[in-house]
């Protein structure tokens, strides 16, 4: 009989398994944020640590603090509440 044997194990990287998850609306106020928060409180209670997700916002009209920037140092998932692109009044 032939037997099969397979080379060494490769360890992903955290980057190679994250699952990532884009949150978006057709407009402002709709909701994002509170999905947002209703995700991570979720996969908190499931189990999940802080340290295993994070909270990023790759785009804003508002440079202030926000509910999910607060909610998320609460409970210490890592957060980036502004991101690259910040639209200014008038744009949108």
């Amino acid at each position: 009989s032939h037997k099969h044997k397979s080379g060494p194990t490769k360890r992903a990287t955290a980057a190679q398994v994250a699952t990532r998850i884009f949150v978006a609306g057709d407009r402002s106020s709709v909701g994002k944020s509170s999905v947002c928060m209703g995700i991570i409180g979720s996969l908190l209670r499931s189990g999940y640590s802080p340290s295993s997700l994070a909270y990023i916002k790759p785009a804003t009209q508002c440079e202030a603090t926000q509910l999910v920037q607060k909610f998320c140092e609460a409970r210490g998932v890592p957060c980036v509440p502004v991101g690259p692109v910040v639209y200014y009044k008038g744009f949108t």
